[in-house]
């Protein structure tokens, strides 16, 4: 914008990632799973993907191989199981639209969740007390970066067992893996996830 002549130019994100490749090819909302920004120093683009993993199991276990070859009871169910987080960046002035340089790359089960302040550790223990599930079992979307330092906020809504909804923000530090903030929000405010916006650049495709 500040050359005498300016010229648009398009810059295509990062090919999506291999689990996502359904989703967003079904007009999925793009915003739940990635986010853009610019850097405080403005010297780089910054953009973060989530990729939520899965596994398949057996419904059920045959009597036998030939039992299950006979019958073709090959029936699965699909099971999530964590999901992984990818950041990339670009240096700005834009040299190239392949100019993206993958950054960081973090599995859910690989982050420490131990909470060296003990208000957070507080916090945990009183969520803790509400949920069967481990911070690392628990859905998340919306990825919001920190224009600052590489830390990404992540959006979690659920409703443990004979309980009330419960909505939380995580902060996790995505260099070093690590938990760095934990919050719980007020559902009445979160009635869907998608009440929390994102940059609008993400919804592309």
């Amino acid at each position: 914008m500040l050359k005498q002549c300016p010229l648009l130019q398009d810059v295509p994100l990062p090919v999506p990632a291999r689990g996502n490749w359904g989703r967003i090819l079904t007009n999925f909302d793009a915003n739940c799973l990635r986010d853009v920004t610019i850097s405080r120093n403005k010297d780089s683009i910054k953009y973060v993907e989530l990729e939520f993993l899965s596994r398949e199991e057996l419904n059920a276990t045959p009597v036998s191989y030939t039992d299950w070859v006979r019958n073709n009871s090959r029936k699965y169910q699909v099971i999530r199981d964590g999901w992984k987080a990818t950041t990339w960046n670009m240096a700005i002035p834009v040299g190239s639209p392949e100019g993206w340089h993958r950054d960081c790359v973090v599995d859910v089960k690989d982050v420490n969740m131990e909470a060296s302040d003990p208000c957070l550790s507080d916090l945990m223990a009183m969520l803790s007390s509400k949920t069967t599930r481990t911070l690392k079992e628990l859905p998340v979307a919306y990825p919001i970066l920190s224009m600052d330092d590489d830390v990404v906020y992540l959006l979690s809504r659920t409703r443990p067992r004979e309980m009330d909804k419960l909505a939380l923000m995580f902060a996790i530090d995505l260099r070093k893996a690590t938990l760095r903030g934990l919050a719980e929000l007020d559902v009445q405010k979160f009635i869907f996830l998608c009440n929390f916006c994102t940059s609008e650049i993400c919804r592309g495709t």
